[in-house]
């Protein structure tokens, strides 16, 4: 909504709205204000009294599987990301098919298709125009089907590999927002006793924590759903679903559960949240996550995340990425360590229940 009917509406009601309210609310829809209204009877509205409103946006949410042939997904990928590649690197760069010998430094952006491990490491490299062997002296830690930019030296019938270039994620100041977030995944419910899951529930309950987000493996979505007071973010995991990777939703009836594909992106305030079941962090440097012939490069990463939330390890885990949170609470399983993000500070903590 605009300033002006912000004002007005809250106006109307005798109630008037401090500057720095007005500037957080601007982007609220229509029913998200009517909310704020019912809920708050003060006069004057400040922003600390509407910071736990239910404010995100699904960016990235895969609600329909259409397959694709190979050639034409393999060619949306190399595209994809060489746009992501010339976009982050202002180079000179040649296609395969105009390779000349110069002895001088070139950029070339292909498609990994053959390594050969020996003295030297051979990577046959291809694009629309042709393919071709670049020799590096050293092994190269790349795998089929990546899409890089490679430094190199044409000499004579041989092209000498100076580096390969991933395209990466940047590196950025962290991105903040209102809220606290907690994380959890693998929860398992048939194979655990309901004490457990309802400790957690009164628990979390408890907190002055805005949103929960779980990343797979629930399994008996109905007995969850008896718990969620609070807004909360689902994806399934292979345990959840028989669908192959990636999933859609699963289905819930809950009106506090948001049910995303595996993997999604949630912006809650600005900040990004990518929630994926099984994660390798080499998917941010190659800014793909995972190969599946889907219509549009669907695990194109071309949204970075801020915050990546996985679990299938079992196994605890916060970490750092380029100012990217990584975010594994293991199972109640195994060892479970629920994580809460300060997404004000971006300061995290891991929680014993």
């Amino acid at each position: 909504m605009k300033k002006e009917e912000l004002v007005k509406m809250f106006f109307s009601k005798g109630m008037l709205l401090s500057s720095e309210a007005l500037e957080h609310m601007q982007n609220f829809s229509d029913k998200e204000a009517q909310d704020i209204l019912v809920k708050n009877k003060d006069i004057v509205l400040l922003k600390n009294q509407i910071i736990g409103i239910k404010r995100y946006e699904i960016v990235k949410n895969l609600t329909e599987k259409k397959i694709i042939d190979d050639m034409t997904y393999l060619n949306m990928k190399f595209e994809n990301i060489k746009n992501i590649i010339i976009s982050k690197m202002d180079k000179k760069y040649v296609s395969i098919g105009n390779i000349t010998p110069s002895r001088e430094d070139i950029y070339i952006i292909g498609m990994i298709k053959d390594i050969k491990e020996g003295e030297k490491t051979l990577i046959e490299i291809e694009d629309q125009t042709g393919s071709r062997m670049i020799t590096f002296d050293e092994g190269i830690k790349a795998d089929l089907d990546d899409v890089v930019a490679v430094q190199a030296i044409p000499s004579g019938k041989t092209t000498y590999g100076k580096k390969i270039i991933y395209p990466d994620v940047p590196l950025r100041e962290p991105a903040k927002a209102n809220g606290k977030a907690c994380f959890i995944s693998d929860l398992h419910i048939d194979e655990m006793p309901q004490s457990d899951i309802q400790r957690f529930f009164q628990w979390f309950n408890q907190q002055n924590i805005n949103y929960l987000f779980v990343a797979g493996d629930i399994m008996d979505i109905s007995e969850f759903e008896k718990h969620c007071d609070k807004l909360t973010f689902i994806i399934p995991g292979e345990h959840d679903s028989k669908d192959s990777y990636p999933q859609t939703a699963l289905k819930t009836t809950n009106d506090n559960i948001i049910s995303l594909s595996n993997p999604s992106i949630v912006n809650i305030n600005g900040v990004n949240i990518l929630l994926i079941h099984e994660f390798d962090s080499a998917m941010l440097k190659k800014r793909h996550l995972g190969d599946a012939a889907i219509e549009n490069d669907y695990l194109l990463l071309d949204t970075v995340p801020d915050i990546v939330h996985y679990g299938h390890t079992h196994k605890p885990f916060v970490s750092n990425y380029k100012s990217i949170t990584l975010v594994n609470s293991g199972s109640p399983l195994t060892e479970f360590r629920p994580v809460v993000i300060d997404l004000e500070t971006r300061e995290w903590k891991q929680v014993i229940i």
